[in-house]
């Protein structure tokens, strides 16, 4: 017999399409960046909120979760009483600030985007951006169900370089 806890799952929110999967998806892209290496180059990242999610991130607490993923935390590790300042801090900045491995960290801009208009493949759709000072540097699509829409694009790290005069010597 399964116990309650191997039927449901422990979730930050009133729902867990509107907490768990953008909490997921932003936690994935942000470690993405880093496993490319390409996080130094970031200064912004736009999280597109499509139809029903936009429509509910302020009463579903969808920023909060946003903002935690891209901080790296994963629902089953956070405990939101304690990241609560953290949470309204990067809520009120629009901004968070991210260690890198080597020297220091970085101060990332975080701008969300209500589109109220429904995406054509899910009702809780997300498109994540990372720009550099010039260009998207990667998009990438995701649904509240852990799937991705497959419209990931990368620029080629060569066009990135030429135009990344902030960290040029």
């Amino acid at each position: 017999m399964e116990s309650c806890l191997d039927i449901f799952k422990i979730v930050i929110g009133p729902s867990s399409s509107r907490t768990v999967g953008p909490m997921r998806a932003a936690c994935h892209f942000i470690s993405l960046l880093r496993e490319q290496e390409t996080l130094p180059l970031i200064r912004e990242i736009e999280i597109e909120l499509y139809g029903a999610l936009s429509l509910s991130r302020k009463c579903h607490n969808v920023d909060s979760a946003l903002y935690l993923g891209l901080l790296g935390y994963q629902p089953e590790n956070v405990d939101l009483r304690s990241y609560m300042a953290v949470i309204k801090r990067a809520e009120n900045e629009n901004k968070i600030e991210l260690p890198l491995s080597d020297a220091g960290g970085i101060t990332i801009k975080v701008k969300i985007i209500a589109n109220h208009q429904a995406h054509p493949g899910h009702p809780y759709a997300m498109t994540f951006r990372a720009r550099d000072d010039y260009f998207t540097v990667y998009e990438e699509t995701w649904f509240s169900d852990r799937r991705r829409a497959g419209s990931q694009t990368w620029r080629a790290a060569d066009a990135i370089a030429s135009f990344a005069y902030s960290v040029a010597l």
